[in-house]
């Protein structure tokens, strides 16, 4: 019996992409109004998508919006991949001819991820403190603020749970800032003000 070879299952072929973005690159020396090309698209495109099924990026719900963020930052940096080096770019030390487009637009679609993340997380410690001083305001001025009284104790109740949830999850959750903080202070027992900055 002779086995199969398999076939590669690449979904960018990264030579034939490279050849592309060489053409693409003479091309907008010469026109710097030049379109970019329907398969470097595509390439990008894939790149990005499958970039976002990694285990890294695949339960996050807003996975469209950083796959779009990604897509936006490739196509934003596209001229900054430079397979032929100018006259200019050589006597420069800092640049360096790139022979890899697939690892160059990775690594673009994936700080775009990174940076989505943590403007999402900190869309969510807003919503979060937002919570938090609805609790507060509810004990202070208790059936003022709610519209029927008969739900006052289970809006009490909802409020209480989930402002003692999102202080658990933050505790967890804390920024770089406060970490440093407390290691420094050496303290298991943060609250919720301290995790927003304040």
């Amino acid at each position: 019996m002779s086995k199969k070879k398999k076939k590669n299952t690449y979904y960018v072929d990264n030579k034939k992409f490279y050849v592309e973005m060489c053409k693409f690159h003479e091309a907008r020396l010469k026109d710097p109004d030049y379109k970019i090309p329907n398969y470097i698209g595509e390439c990008i495109l894939l790149i990005c998508t499958k970039l976002s099924f990694s285990p890294n990026f695949i339960n996050y719900s807003y996975r469209e919006d950083m796959i779009a963020d990604a897509i936006e930052n490739c196509i934003r940096y596209i001229n900054n991949f430079k397979p032929v080096l100018t006259k200019a770019d050589q006597n420069d030390p800092n640049r360096v001819k790139k022979s890899n487009p697939f690892s160059y637009f990775t690594m673009y679609a994936y700080n775009a991820f990174i940076r989505r993340i943590e403007k999402e997380k900190g869309v969510q410690r807003i919503k979060a403190k937002y919570v938090q001083n609805m609790a507060v305001l509810d004990d202070i001025y208790g059936d003022n603020v709610l519209v029927s009284t008969q739900d006052h104790d289970n809006n009490s109740k909802i409020t209480n749970d989930l402002s003692t949830t999102l202080q658990f999850y933050y505790n967890y959750d804390l920024s770089p800032k406060q970490k440093k903080a407390k290691k420094k202070k050496g303290n298991n027992d943060l609250d919720i003000e301290k995790n927003f900055g304040e």
